[in-house]
């Protein structure tokens, strides 16, 4: 009964024996190389709202193409290029952005993500801010926290020439 265990170490071939400290050696390595990135996105978070997001929509994870390609489908959609807002300002389809001018002058850029159903959605990737609209008017509602909650900003009603411009049109043929 006085008998010792015997280690197990002592029958694993040479290479496992030292099993333990290379599962250690990785773990650091992946533990440092997560708090790189952590770091990275802190000191650089430019982009990493508007990816957040879009991975949450299930959108392209990579924003720089999904807001390209969506502008330029934006250029072809049908819907008004011009609102008025009700505090006095604008809000206007402008070389492939929609600029948002207040009032008092101030300007936002923000880029077109989707028009569907019949409402349009932007984000301004340096802020973090999220715009959507029905394109017939209505009210413009914001989001700041990724699109998780929806605030109003604002009212717009479309500029009355592009309103008439399809009826011209029609009346035309």
């Amino acid at each position: 009964m006085d008998e010792q265990p015997q280690d197990a170490t002592d029958d694993k071939p040479p290479v496992f024996r030292n099993i333990n400290g290379w599962i250690g050696g990785i773990t650091g390595v992946v533990l440092a190389l997560a708090g790189l990135r952590a770091a990275y996105q802190q000191l650089m978070p430019d982009k990493a709202p508007v990816e957040a997001a879009a991975a949450a929509e299930g959108e392209p994870a990579n924003a720089d193409t999904a807001v390209a390609s969506d502008e330029e489908a934006a250029a072809d959609e049908e819907g008004p290029s011009s609102y008025t807002t009700d505090d006095g300002g604008t809000l206007a389809w402008v070389d492939g952005l929609w600029v948002e001018t207040a009032a008092d002058g101030t300007v936002t850029n923000f880029h077109h993500l989707s028009s569907e159903n019949g409402m349009t959605n932007a984000s301004d990737p340096a802020t973090g801010l999220f715009l959507r609209w029905p394109e017939a008017g209505g009210i413009v509602e914001q989001s700041v926290d990724g699109r998780a909650n929806w605030t109003d900003r604002y009212r717009i009603t479309p500029d009355a020439e592009e309103e008439s411009a399809p009826a011209e049109e029609a009346a035309a043929e």
